[in-house]
């Protein structure tokens, strides 16, 4: 179509303004491209990039909204953002039909994908809004709409995949300055008028992570990775878990546990888990499990444990049983069983360790020697097969 054609460019025009069939009309703002029928119509935005068919219509009024970029059918249908502190000049970013719903204060956002904030209303008080997010997926941040008093939630957040943040309903400070990627991710965090920062400075990714924590919105400082992770979790903090569904208790706090179904949604303080499905027992306090589903007979001790074994089959294979101390360590070597032959000196007893019987096989020691306990002595089998006797029974 010919530059010259008045369909292509409205009669009224301001300075360096371009503009798209039918687009900017009722436009009032310099220096900005419009492209796509009605795009930009009844806004006052200046120095903008906006495209697609009524992207930016219906009131784009902020003057602040400084070098931004916006496509996508009705991208920005409701944005204000005319309660952004004056001295702001964060450009926003907004690509996809609808992204940013009927939001406000979304200063310096990056927002991508139909419907990304689409309920989300930030705080009149403080300016700038949810400075700087960046959020990308369908419905990512769907029913957060999070007003309580002058508070508002995602502050400084990243919020990547569909219904990210669904049904966080509005705790104080929910998922400040956090990043959550994955189908589902934090479903159903949070209440409404909670207290706290609700998975504040965490990451969160898996499909469903997060599922129905932070109820209380109190939870921070986590890093919650894998498939339905995390279980009930929603006042601990500090925490790295890593597993498809991989579960903590409500309290648990400062915490590493990695492996599929690790966790047994126990309340936990300061563990280690590595290995599918260990099982570290209730209210357990720095002990480490080490080996698939290791505890799977749970150890009557709760505190300072480590614990190497592998139970697969019904079979249960233990390496090490140690209980840790600040005095001393003491040790059991092989296969021991709970309740039959855990014991560890009694009290008093400091660096010790424990042999649990065993067998002299038919092979000499290679470039050393064997030490076993066999019905409670202890033998020496040197390197030429000598088998001698270093203490009774």
């Amino acid at each position: 179509m010919p530059f010259s054609s008045p369909s292509y460019f409205p009669s009224v025009r301001t300075t360096d303004r371009i503009i798209g069939l039918n687009a900017g009309s009722g436009q009032s703002g310099d220096r900005v491209f419009f492209g796509g029928q009605d795009a930009g119509r009844n806004s006052s935005i200046q120095n903008a990039i906006i495209i697609g068919s009524l992207a930016g219509d219906a009131g784009i009024t902020d003057a602040e909204l400084d070098g931004s970029t916006i496509i996508g059918q009705g991208a920005a249908g409701a944005l204000t953002l005319a309660n952004r502190a004056a001295t702001s000049d964060r450009a926003v970013t907004v690509l996809g039909g609808g992204a940013l719903g009927a939001a406000v204060n979304a200063g310096g956002s990056v927002v991508v994908g139909s419907l990304a904030l689409s309920a989300y209303v930030g705080s009149s008080a403080i300016g700038g809004g949810t400075s700087a997010m960046v959020v990308i997926g369908a419905d990512a941040l769907r029913d957060i709409n999070g007003v309580v008093g002058n508070e508002l939630p995602p502050i400084s957040s990243v919020v990547i995949g569909c219904r990210a943040a669904l049904g966080t309903n509005g705790s104080i400070w929910n998922l400040q300055s956090s990043v959550l990627i994955g189908n589902e991710v934090a479903l159903n965090t949070g209440a409404a008028a909670s207290v706290g920062a609700g998975f504040s400075d965490s990451v969160i990714i898996g499909h469903r992570a997060a599922l129905a924590a932070g109820q209380t919105g109190t939870s921070q400082l986590n890093v919650l990775i894998g498939s339905n992770v995390v279980g009930s979790l929603s006042t601990g903090s500090s925490n790295v878990v890593i597993g498809a569904s991989a579960a903590l208790g409500t309290t648990s706090s400062n915490n590493v546990l990695l492996g599929a179904n690790i966790g047994g949604n126990n309340i936990l303080t300061s563990c280690i888990g590595i290995g599918q499905a260990a099982s570290i027992p209730n209210n357990s306090q720095r002990c480490i499990y080490l080996g698939a589903n290791a505890g799977t007979t749970a150890p009557a001790q709760l505190t300072d444990l480590l614990l190497i074994e592998t139970a697969v089959g019904g079979t249960k294979r233990t390496a090490v049983y140690a209980v840790m101390g600040n005095t001393g360590t003491n040790i059991i070597l092989g296969n021991s069983t709970e309740a039959t032959d855990r014991d560890t000196g009694g009290a008093g007893a400091l660096n010790i360790v424990k042999l649990i019987n065993g067998a002299v096989g038919a092979a000499n020691p290679v470039g050393g020697g064997y030490l076993v306990a066999v019905a409670g002595a202890l033998r020496w089998i040197g390197s030429a097969g000598t088998n001698t006797l270093l203490a009774p029974a």
